[in-house]
């Protein structure tokens, strides 16, 4: 038998103030080639041709530090966008629709199921002062209107259960930009949607990939 000292629990408070100064303290500019994602509350100076685009982490729905998220931007600065109609399917904070607004897209409708994901892509639009957006909370409901750019950085289960919808979105010609997807799913998810789409690139990163295709 072993002998076993006395047991003592303690307990500490933290200001919710300091935590909250605290973990801001580690986020700081990510630059995906043109673009550079900003913490709201930092300043940044552009040099050269960079795009700011300030985003307020909040509930971590996506900050840009993600490989899945740099990649869709990645793919994105591929393509023109000026002009171009964009669909952000599961917004999140609404980082990849923020950017192909700032990249020059003349729309973008963002959709998420969780109201507090389109609460914080509202505050982080209106941040950075764009228009030309709507945001949808719940299922995604736009009537026959078709995009140019339909973004889905998701889940590879997501992304297969609404590949036909994801396509319904796309104009003739436009492209789709899934993601999400870690390496042990890429070769299901490239196959299901090269049966209906028709493959353009696929980036590889750590144990992510992303893939972009063209609507038929």
């Amino acid at each position: 038998v072993f002998p076993m000292g006395a047991m003592e629990a303690t307990r500490s408070y933290i200001n919710s103030e300091d935590w909250e100064n605290e973990w801001r303290k580690y986020y700081a500019p990510i630059k995906v080639g043109k673009t550079v994602i900003v913490p709201a509350w930092q300043k940044y100076d552009a040099v050269s041709d960079e795009i700011p685009v300030y985003i307020e982490p909040g509930m971590t729905f996506g900050t840009g530090n993600h490989e899945t998220t740099s990649m869709c931007i990645e793919l994105m600065q591929s393509l023109e966008l000026k002009g171009k109609s964009v669909a952000d399917v599961g917004c999140g904070s609404g980082i990849l629709g923020a950017v192909a607004l700032s990249l020059g897209a003349k729309s973008c409708v963002f959709n998420d199921i969780d109201p507090l994901a389109t609460k914080a892509t509202s505050e982080n639009l209106k941040l950075n002062k764009f228009v030309g957006y709507e945001i949808i909370t719940g299922d995604l409901d736009v009537g026959a209107h078709k995009f140019d750019i339909v973004l889905a950085n998701l889940t590879a289960d997501l992304l297969l259960r609404l590949k036909e919808m994801l396509g319904s979105l796309c104009s003739s010609g436009g492209k789709i930009i899934i993601s999400g997807i870690i390496n042990a799913r890429a070769d299901e998810i490239y196959a299901a949607f090269s049966k209906d789409f028709k493959p353009v690139t696929v980036l590889k990163r750590g144990e992510w990939q992303a893939m972009m295709f063209e609507c038929l």
